[in-house]
């Protein structure tokens, strides 16, 4: 999955299929507070929890975001770059307790601008990224930390073709009866553009795997559906994926081959995208049961989380090792 160095969990637009019977009709019991403040201290600190509900071994992802007097850091490494016609944006020092230097970040309201470190100092490229807040105290843990599955789960729908594995699916049931406690909150990324078009170069270190991209960037130099692009250092080739919508491809910059994530300039991910989308499967559809599943999953996303404070991530973190 393509990475955005302020994007720190992934996205996932949501390929709804026929879903109806099973289950039966509910409401969501999502009661969230939305935006009771968007935070704009100097220092804050967000984390993400990301399940892999696809692992026998029941794991997750996590990293922490910290902002300290105007500076982004993350815990873990990115293992990409960015580059654009004339820019080169990477990793800046490592903090001792920090982590990773993202680049310099301005908070304004609910707006967050990350201008991304560069090692050459170049300077062109904003990420700006509109952020929603909410009050999670006594909401389920489950609907927050995976409210996909969650809703699957809930509406006896886990047969639908969506695999999660049996570990997965016992700490969803699990948890789906924790609430979080007094103190919790989180933010949203709502809606995240760009100021200009770049390339997100993911490393792989293998050498068998410098081998494969090798012939695969070879391969796709003649493939006439492929795009082209020429970025700073950088010729890359991309097909779009017309299952998920995703276009990536393999660049070769300077003389090392990487997977290659297009973005065009402007807005890169709008959670409205994603309603819209499922308001559309609600207006096509004929079945009121299927409606109402619908209608929940719409109100689950629309109040989902992508960071946590240290309240929240607490409890989550809890939640995992007493069930593991």
């Amino acid at each position: 999955m393509k990475l955005n160095i302020l994007v720190l969990s992934t996205i996932t637009l949501l390929s709804l299929t026929a879903c109806g019977g099973g289950g039966g009709s509910s409401s969501s019991n999502s009661n969230s507070n939305e935006n009771p403040s968007i935070p704009s201290s100097s220092f804050q600190q967000w984390s993400t929890f990301d399940l892999d509900s696809e692992s026998d071994s029941l794991s997750y992802d996590s990293d922490t975001a910290t902002i300290d007097n105007g500076k982004l850091y993350t815990s873990f490494s990115n293992d990409s770059f960015m580059v654009t016609a004339k820019g080169l944006y990477d990793e800046g020092p490592v903090h001792t307790t920090y982590g990773y230097l993202n680049g310099n970040i301005s908070i304004k309201n609910n707006v967050w601008t990350l201008s991304p470190y560069s090692s050459i100092n170049s300077s062109g490229l904003k990420i700006t990224t509109t952020m929603k807040s909410y009050n999670i105290e006594n909401e389920s843990m489950a609907s927050k930390v995976d409210p996909y599955n969650y809703w699957l789960l809930k509406n006896n729908l886990s047969d639908s073709g969506n695999y999660i594995s049996n570990k997965a699916l016992r700490y969803l049931t699990a948890i789906s009866k924790v609430n979080f406690p007094a103190g919790s909150s989180c933010l949203q990324l709502n809606k995240v553009s760009n100021s200009e078009q770049y390339l997100e170069l993911i490393d792989t270190p293998d050498g068998y795997e410098q081998g494969f991209l090798a012939n695969w960037w070879s391969e796709l130099s003649t493939e006439k559906d492929a795009k082209k692009y020429i970025m700073k250092d950088t010729i890359a080739y991309t097909l779009v994926d017309e299952e998920y919508q995703e276009e990536y491809g393999v660049a070769q910059y300077k003389n090392r081959f990487y997977d290659a994530y297009p973005s065009p300039k402007g807005v890169e991910f709008n959670m409205q995208d994603l309603i819209k989308s499922i308001d559309n499967e609600v207006n096509a559809s004929t079945n009121a049961t299927q409606k109402a599943q619908l209608l929940e999953l719409k109100q689950l996303l629309e109040s989902s989380c992508n960071f946590y404070n240290e309240v929240a991530i607490k409890a989550i973190n809890q939640s995992f090792v007493a069930d593991k």
